[in-house]
């Protein structure tokens, strides 16, 4: 219900008087922000006129430590000013979205609760807006009027809310109202999902629905998001991150919280929700870059969307058979028993030699290792034994240092060069311990293969690796040895959460990997099985890894229009039983290039003249999906005049307008328009690749057009 006449003059007032107040605020903080800057510069002026410049002296150190402090507290302060003037200053241009008048049981003051970004108070400390995350205002997002419950530090709170209210604004300008009783106005939800959308993800605090805020405030230490594609599992993500660090603000930093997400592109398209929000970024990475922290740069990791290209386009030296193998829960455990049976019968041990001499034989390499020390894990064991003969080879080095000496005394080798000779000589056999010791897990890996599979599955790896290259379908394995050793990482002590977007399309070891590698974490894992591209990878329920994880399960889809939604779940063998957004729209078009074939300039010709339509119909962003990487290619040149940019799997940024890319690199993106091409020569095979084509298609908020 739309507000008007005395009660709207009300609210004008009370945003008018807010507002004045606000941008006061503003305008102190300017000035505040101002004078700790210049506190800070005279602060560093006063360390470099009057502080000490000596970096041995004990006690001039001591003396630059008063300075040192000073500066500390100077630039703290500027930015923590900094920090609050951003967030007032985006809570200027739209104060407050919504709401609700609250009156506690036992109390007689009804509370009227506005609702903003961040809280803001008064001079008196009168909250003028409450931040979304608060408490209070979950009562907002989840409940009808009458009597309700929230949860407080102190307890539950019950009382009666009589009031719940919808607001755009635009500074202290009241553009509408809206008075609802049982949930967000759908006619505001629906203004913001019929708008063009030409930009990065941004935040959704204004229209969070209920089953999405339930997510967002999850109490759990672990979060299982199941949901169909447009259900808004990455807004929960992200502002699942926002609610953490205000919920747990003394104890968990920005910093702290980790998210893995599909690739780099998907990382740029999400970086601005939390900023948005007055917020700073958390760490953003690829299971492929903790892939390279882990094995090393030495070696170049294919990724798993190069993989998939590969297969798609039945490259010939691409082995199905290996990666349907490789990828299944069978393979994992025969691997963990191959490392059981390594640790404990059959490590690779051999007489240590220096210079003729045994200095440690095998027989007691090998009592140290599977009798002295075989509680331990395999590197501590191996570390241990390092331990041992770097103790035992110190004769030999100062026997080596003694020569050196004599030499030089007696003038038969030039001191520099007899250095550099004697670093040679400890430096070798420093490293014959270290290749006696040491863990070669790419050979013990390509032994694994060859004693459970085959040996020319082991020399398929191997070539591949000696040629400098790790495949996906190498990685995970190559991962879980190291970790089955017992390697560890340093990566991982600071992260406190981690969120897994797309979690459907990690195969059963990198989630166990992720298991073991962040067991101390606590973690949001966001998936949808309807979107798993690779259909090789053997299907692994989250919930049998994570046992005392909390699934949520969402089943309403927001993005597209109701035809496209429609239209998209028709394509599922198994149709879901999802509830779709009453948003009213064309119907998908499906254009036929039968009697032409593959015809590139056909095809372009299509897409052009769609993309001018669009543009006529006020739509900004436009995406041309096709089945493979390598058919994007083809069709680019034909499509230079259209201001088509292709996107690659190198990409790092989100282009905005029109972009060209290949099906499995539009996961997590949403565009206006989207074109997808499915023609003979690229054709999506439906029986194996039906998710991937699922996938494209859903990526349309308001049109769609299927060129088959």
């Amino acid at each position: 219900m739309n507000i008007i006449g005395k009660e709207r003059a009300l609210e004008e007032n009370r945003l008018s008087e807010a507002f004045e107040k606000l941008s006061k605020r503003i305008s102190d903080l300017e000035t505040s922000l101002q004078t700790s800057a210049e506190r800070l510069k005279k602060s560093n002026e006063q360390m470099w006129e009057s502080g000490k410049r000596s970096l041995v002296d004990f006690s001039d150190a001591i003396e630059n430590m008063s300075y040192l402090d000073n500066i500390k507290l100077d630039f703290f302060e500027v930015e923590m000013t900094k920090k609050e003037l951003n967030r007032m200053r985006l809570l200027h241009r739209d104060m407050y979205f919504g709401r609700i008048d609250f009156q506690e049981e036992d109390y007689p003051e009804l509370e009227k609760i506005y609702i903003g970004k961040f809280s803001f108070t008064d001079d008196e400390g009168q909250y003028l807006v409450f931040d979304w995350r608060a408490n209070i205002c979950s009562l907002f997002y989840e409940n009808e009027l009458g009597q309700v419950s929230y949860e407080a530090p102190g307890g539950m709170i019950q009382g009666e809310m009589s009031k719940k209210r919808q607001y755009e604004i635009f500074y202290e300008e009241i553009l509408s109202m809206f008075d609802s009783s049982v949930m967000i106005d759908d006619s505001i939800l629906k203004d913001i999902l019929s708008k063009s959308k030409d930009s990065r993800m941004s935040n959704i605090v204004e229209t969070i629905q209920k089953e999405q805020n339930q997510a967002i405030r999850s109490t759990y230490s672990t979060i299982i998001v199941k949901g169909p594609a447009g259900c808004g599992k990455t807004s929960i993500a992200m502002h699942r991150a926002a609610w953490l660090m205000y919920k747990y603000k003394n104890e968990l930093r920005n910093n702290q919280i980790l998210i893995f997400s599909p690739n780099e592109t998907f990382n740029d398209y999400i970086s601005e929700v939390l900023p948005e929000l007055g917020e700073e970024n958390i760490n953003m990475s690829t299971f492929q870059n903790l892939a390279y922290e882990i094995l090393g740069r030495k070696k170049v990791l294919i990724s798993k969307y190069v993989e998939l290209e590969d297969t798609l386009l039945k490259n010939e030296y691409i082995n199905k058979e290996d990666l349907v193998e490789k990828y299944s829960v069978r393979f994992a455990d025969k691997l963990k028993d191959y490392a059981n049976y390594i640790s404990n019968k059959r490590y690779d041990f051999k007489d240590f030699y220096i210079d003729d001499n045994i200095v440690m034989s095998k027989r007691e390499l090998e009592k140290l290792f599977y009798e002295e020390y075989s509680s331990n894990q395999v590197t501590t064991r191996l570390s241990k034994i390092k331990n041992i003969l770097n103790e035992r080879i110190k004769p030999y080095i100062r026997a080596l240092r003694k020569e050196y000496v004599e030499d030089v005394k007696n003038n038969h080798v030039d001191m520099a060069q007899g250095f550099l000779d004697l670093r040679t000589k400890t430096g070798h056999i420093y490293r014959q311990i270290d290749l006696a010791i040491g863990t070669d897990y790419e050979n013990i890996y390509a032994g694994f293969l060859e004693s459970a599979y085959s040996k020319e599955m082991s020399e398929r790896f191997l070539d591949r690796f000696f040629k400098g290259f790790i495949y996906a379908e190498d990685v995970a394995p190559l991962i879980y040895l190291r970790i089955l050793f017992g390697e560890r990482y340093a990566f991982n002590n600071n992260i406190r959460h981690l969120i897994i977007d797309e979690i459907q399309d990690y195969s059963y070891l990198e989630k166990l990997i992720i298991k073991k590698l962040f067991y101390n974490c606590h973690m949001t894992l966001l998936g949808d099985i309807n979107q798993k591209i690779n259909y090789y990878v053997e299907d692994v329920k989250e919930d049998t890894l994570f046992e005392n994880a909390n699934i949520i399960k969402l089943n309403k889809s927001y993005r597209s229009t109701y035809q496209i939604a429609k239209f998209c779940n028709n394509l599922l063998k198994d149709n879901l039983e999802i509830e779709y957004f009453n948003r009213q729209g064309r119907e998908p078009e499906l254009i036929s290039t039968e009697g032409r074939g593959c015809d590139l300039e056909f095809i372009a010709d299509i897409i052009k003249k769609k993309a001018e339509t669009y543009k006529k119909m006020g739509y900004k962003s436009l995406a041309v999906i096709t089945r493979t990487d390598s058919f994007s290619k083809k069709l680019q040149p034909y499509l230079k005049d259209a201001n088509i940019n292709r996107i690659t799997e190198r990409s790092t940024s989100y282009t905005k307008g029109r972009i060209l890319l290949p099906s499995y690199l539009a996961k997590g993106l949403e565009f206006d328009a989207v074109i997808v091409v499915d023609c003979k020569e690229d054709s999506f095979d439906k029986d194996v690749e039906l998710n991937l084509y699922y996938t494209a298609c859903t990526r349309a908020l308001h049109e769609l057009c299927v060129i088959a």
